[in-house]
């Protein structure tokens, strides 16, 4: 006779399935370009690929590592299901994650399923606290979800509301609960981005990724751009004084005009004559 296996016990067991809710893993501010990842796998159960799919299950344990854990989610179909919940990460990382997920399921031949058909979802959580404007944020994210729908998966029962007004947003999201929105403003604390179609390529995610990024934290994004220009002609003006004459730099700055001329990554200051200079300081008035 043979033995009947308990697959969903046994599979509980080897992901160390925890909890829906009460799993507080973050005890540290979070960077704010940092995403935490949900993503619903099903799991296409049958007999004789029992040892396959438990090798495969291993295989993605061993990816996720301390990055995250397992849960269920029960609107998931399938014999059996799960929910990998990664803590904030980079993208880089997250790239990394993503494609070696992807080549599993590829490999699975049908065993694990990362599709619409079986309600397999795909969510990102934003750190809310690092969200300057939140009304100007909240406008510039519907417009890259409504310019990119391509990217996202229609839902009739998380739905894209394009209420630009905050306050009204806000209202509207209380009163039809929050699993009912593809955009979640959860107690001050995250922004829940739901609806990211399932199967994207790598490349397709990074841009999903970095536009939400873009549109919540887009003060900081300004802010950081300029601090990496300032510390880019930081570092050009220190190879300056280092490569130069400190006489003709003097002089260049007297004449109140610094060229520069790079010859493999070293720059060196050129002398102009006065004609020239008297010339060129026409378009400088």
């Amino acid at each position: 006779m043979i033995e009947e296996i308990d697959f969903i016990k046994r599979y509980d067991e080897l992901l160390d399935v925890k909890p829906c809710y009460g799993i507080d893993r973050i005890k540290k501010r979070v960077k704010y370009d940092y995403i935490g990842l949900e993503i619903e796998i099903s799991v296409n159960y049958e007999r004789e690929r029992y040892t396959f799919i438990r090798n495969l299950l291993k295989k993605i344990i061993s990816l996720v590592g301390d990055n995250g854990y397992f849960t269920h989610d029960g609107t998931i179909i399938g014999n059996y299901s799960f929910e990998i919940v990664l803590d904030p990460l980079p993208i880089s990382e997250i790239k990394k994650i993503y494609t070696t997920l992807m080549q599993i399921i590829k490999f699975s031949d049908g065993s694990l399923l990362f599709d619409k058909e079986h309600n397999c979802g795909l969510h990102m959580n934003f750190n809310q606290y690092d969200v300057e404007d939140l009304n100007e944020s909240h406008k510039r994210l519907l417009l890259f979800l409504d310019e990119n729908s391509n990217l996202f998966d229609e839902n009739v029962y998380k739905q894209l509301v394009n209420k630009f007004d905050f306050g009204e947003y806000l209202e509207f999201q209380k009163n039809v609960g929050s699993k009912y929105v593809a955009v979640n403003y959860l107690n001050k604390k995250i922004v829940e981005v739901r609806n990211v179609k399932v199967g994207l390529t790598t490349k397709q995610l990074e841009k999903v990724m970095n536009g939400i990024i873009e549109a919540l934290f887009f003060k900081k994004k300004k802010k950081t751009k300029i601090s990496n220009e300032t510390e880019k002609m930081i570092n050009i003006m220190s190879d300056v004084f280092e490569e130069n004459n400190i006489g003709k730099i003097k002089n260049s700055l007297d004449n109140d005009l610094l060229i520069i001329k790079f010859n493999k990554n070293k720059p060196k200051v050129i002398e102009l004559d006065k004609k020239i200079i008297d010339f060129l300081s026409i378009y400088r008035r």
